[in-house]
């Protein structure tokens, strides 16, 4: 009598292994995205306070803060800081922007191989000449654009 093989057959089985290994890596990917737009979210939030405090600093004096004992004032102090993040500071007169609060990230904590420097910013800007109006916006530097919030260019 001849032995009969059952079951699924090599090939099969080879082609139902590939679909499973892809589909892990997809989702892998997928988790990491996750991952770092949570991370991102969280600094945005973190960096709130320092939002509000330049805010009112403007309202108040007219200004945004430029000396260090006025960047000082309006710095948040976080005592337990994520491990993902390196620092939060204020930067008067950011790129095209009168201020901007930047969250540093450290060094590949958002899975981005660039290598370089890694951050994200808040960049505040007067509304006409005569009203207290500002508007905020925020951007990043070396960050994955599709990572940003969508309100974020």
């Amino acid at each position: 009598m001849k032995h009969r093989e059952t079951g699924i057959s090599k090939p099969i089985q080879l082609a139902a292994i590939a679909v499973i290994v892809l589909a892990s890596f997809v989702l892998f990917q997928r988790y990491q995205s996750f991952v770092s737009e949570t991370k991102i979210t969280e600094a945005i939030h973190l960096a709130s306070e320092s939002k509000l405090r330049v805010s009112e600093f403007y309202m108040l004096s007219g200004k945004f803060p430029h000396s260090e004992p006025e960047v000082n004032s309006v710095t948040s102090n976080i005592y337990n800081m994520p491990e993902f993040v390196e620092e939060i500071s204020i930067e008067p007169e950011f790129n095209d922007s009168d201020v901007a609060i930047k969250i540093h990230f450290k060094a590949d904590a958002l899975n981005n191989n660039s290598g370089g420097e890694q951050f994200i910013y808040l960049a505040a800007d007067r509304l006409g000449t005569s009203g207290q109006d500002l508007e905020w916006t925020c951007g990043a530097v070396g960050v994955d654009a599709d990572l940003l919030p969508g309100n974020c260019s």
